[in-house]
């Protein structure tokens, strides 16, 4: 399996480097944040981080739960998580996928840090959280649930 990830990181000419029994690709102009790809009970997990906090608001929460839900059905080949404390976006690939798929999966992850990387970092300001659950009706939504009924 090694050689294989290497291969592909070296076909799709990405720098990497091996860290903690996974490999790294490194922070550059092309990508804003940092690539890992680790190997998983499933298989391979390749994931990105694009941003994280100590403590997040509800709103803030919210907001991103909804934009990275959005953009998870734009993506093809990974997905965006919230986490507790961070947001990424991820693919995971079974054992049997990796020869086939690695390169689909990373390039799903790098293109969602591109896309996302400036987006979720300011969806941690409360002000830009309350505009974007107003934009997408999710305030109205809540506040209206009761009366519906």
């Amino acid at each position: 399996m090694n050689e294989i990830i290497e291969d592909v990181l070296d076909a799709m000419g990405l720098p990497w480097k091996r860290r903690e029994g996974g490999w790294v690709v490194p922070v550059s102009a092309q990508r804003p944040r940092e690539v890992t790809l680790n190997p998983s009970p499933e298989g391979l997990r390749v994931e990105a981080e694009l941003c994280s906090w100590d403590t997040l608001g509800e709103s803030e929460r919210r907001a991103l739960s909804i934009v990275m839900q959005k953009a998870s059905a734009s993506l093809r080949d990974a997905s965006c998580t919230v986490e507790p404390t961070r947001v990424t976006v991820m693919a995971t690939l079974p054992s049997r996928e990796i020869e086939t798929g690695l390169q689909s999966a990373i390039g799903g992850v790098l293109v969602g840090c591109r896309a996302l990387a400036r987006e979720a970092i300011a969806l941690l300001a409360p002000n830009i959280a309350s505009e974007v659950l107003r934009f997408f009706g999710a305030d109205a939504e809540r506040k209206m649930a009761p009366e519906r009924i």
